[in-house]
């Protein structure tokens, strides 16, 4: 900064502090309506667009592309994620079937849901999509478990389902597992009781 701005500055700004301390009423006045006039200002014209859309003007190429995308797939935008946590698979299925019902009902507020692997298409191919790795534990542990499926087939009251559990924890205190892990079976029964 030159010199001679300088010394200008740093007058100007002495008399300025020289009125102000021989006026103190006028000052704080005179700083009060400041902070009025700034305040109403501020209220009027200043705010804050937590949007990060509007940071970029809507006539860029970029963002040309992106309305034109939002206007052509809507339902990839605007989206509501629900995670759902449940003590066991079957309860988090039952819960995730029965908002997606509730959701699909409400269409005020909802335009859509999509809830991965709920609907009639998993029902029917969810197997599909296992590795083959994973497949072919899931085909092992079902023939070990098939004459316990037949047993539960035949009778599938909870009586039967109690009467066929009596007989696996009997087997097993003999050294006869059947096949599978009964430790693991009871565990799951307590979970789902």
């Amino acid at each position: 900064m030159p010199r001679h701005l300088e010394e200008r500055i740093s007058t100007a700004l002495g008399l300025c502090v020289q009125w102000a301390s021989a006026r103190p009423a006028w000052t704080l006045v005179l700083a009060s309506l400041l902070v009025l006039v700034s305040g109403l200002y501020a209220a009027g014209h200043l705010g804050v667009d937590a949007d990060t859309d509007d940071l970029f003007e809507r006539d860029l190429p970029f963002r040309q592309n992106d309305l034109e995308i939002r206007r052509d797939l809507p339902l990839r935008y605007n989206n509501l994620l629900v995670v759902i946590d449940a003590p066991t698979d079957l309860v988090a299925d039952q819960v995730a079937r029965r908002m997606v019902g509730w959701i699909r009902s409400d269409q005020k507020h909802f335009e859509g849901v999509f809830a991965p692997g709920v609907g009639d298409f998993f029902d029917r191919n969810g197997l599909l999509y296992l590795d083959v790795k994973d497949l072919e534990v899931l085909a092992d542990d079902l023939a070990g478990v098939q004459p316990l499926l037949a047993e539960i087939a035949r009778d599938p009251t909870v009586r039967g389902v109690f009467d066929l559990l009596t007989l696996a924890a009997r087997e097993a205190s003999d050294g006869k597992e059947g096949g599978f892990d009964v430790t693991a079976v009871f565990r799951e029964v307590i979970t789902a009781l």
